[in-house]
């Protein structure tokens, strides 16, 4: 944790660098813009249209007065209707003031650092999206977070964001490295197959409950030095070597239905009531080693 703590700065540091130069080259149009393609304001937001392909990207706010972000699943033009697909590279990065960011269930892409050190009032919901690029919302402070069929959500794309409310997750695909790393939250529920990658979780601090079901896979060191008041997994999932190592659960860990639990899995974690594990699941080597809780039942 401390190694932990000495390098959310220089990560932090070099999150906002890229943050600052991916702004500025990006905000005006998409590096791959093309002759069909041509940016233009509409209403209060800056759009590249592709008029061959009838799609559009938004790259950033037009109106410096608009708080709620919300995007739209089509924009008209010239007369020409144009489905809106992605937002751009740091589109919205480095914002205050913001109120809620809603985004249609069209957008299918959304880019690097797209809203990333930006402060908001209200809540982000994200629907249907297929690719959440790297640090999209890096150190956002926001209310909650609501990913519904989000199916890749990229490396530190909300790295160190600072939530008063909840997390939810809902049938994702995949989970980045680092993806949530030093996330603070008052809940986190984590529902459908994701592949949970190293680090995804690791160093948060959730005030609440988190609760992770039919997950396909949870990696190594995934929630490691997790802080939680309770912890809840769900499901036939594999629960990767040091996944909860160091975890300090102030209530109760209730693993139902895991097929396998990893080498060093909850090694060093510190429990205050029970750890309640399946008797037929595979345990590797030291999954529990030097464990305190009020009770292990295995």
């Amino acid at each position: 944790a401390a190694s932990s703590t000495a390098s959310s700065a220089s990560s932090q540091a070099s999150l906002a660098a890229q943050s600052a130069t991916t702004t500025q080259a990006n905000t005006q149009a998409p590096a791959n813009a093309t002759a069909a393609e041509s940016t233009q304001t509409i209403g209060d937001y800056t759009y590249s249209l592709d008029t061959a392909n009838g799609t559009a990207t938004v790259t950033g706010r037009a109106n410096a007065n608009v708080t709620d972000i919300n995007i739209g699943a089509s924009v008209t033009y010239n007369g020409q209707t144009f489905k809106v697909t992605a937002i751009n590279n740091g589109a919205f990065a480095t914002l205050n003031n913001l109120g809620n960011v809603n985004v249609a269930d069209t957008v299918t892409t959304i880019g690097e650092n797209a809203f990333a050190y930006s402060q908001f009032t209200g809540n982000i919901t994200i629907e249907n999206a297929i690719d959440v690029g790297s640090a999209a919302f890096a150190s956002v402070k926001a209310v909650s977070v609501t990913l519904n069929g989000t199916a890749n959500i990229g490396t530190k794309t909300f790295a160190y964001a600072n939530l008063s409310g909840g997390i939810t997750i809902a049938d994702a695909k995949t989970i980045g490295a680092e993806a949530f790393t030093q996330v603070t939250a008052s809940s986190l529920t984590i529902n459908g197959p994701a592949d949970i990658s190293d680090l995804a979780f690791a160093y948060n601090n959730i005030s609440g409950n988190v609760t992770i079901t039919d997950a396909a896979k949870i990696g190594k060191t995934a929630f490691a030095s997790l802080k939680a008041k309770a912890l809840t997994i769900n499901g036939q999932t594999d629960i990767g070597e040091g996944a909860f190592q160091y975890a300090e659960i102030t209530g109760s860990v209730n693993i139902v239905g895991a097929k396998t639990i990893g080498d060093s899995a909850f090694q060093f974690a510190k429990v205050t009531d029970a750890i309640n594990v399946p008797d037929n699941v595979a345990l590797g080597e030291k999954a529990f080693y030097q464990v305190y809780a009020a009770s292990l039942s295995l």
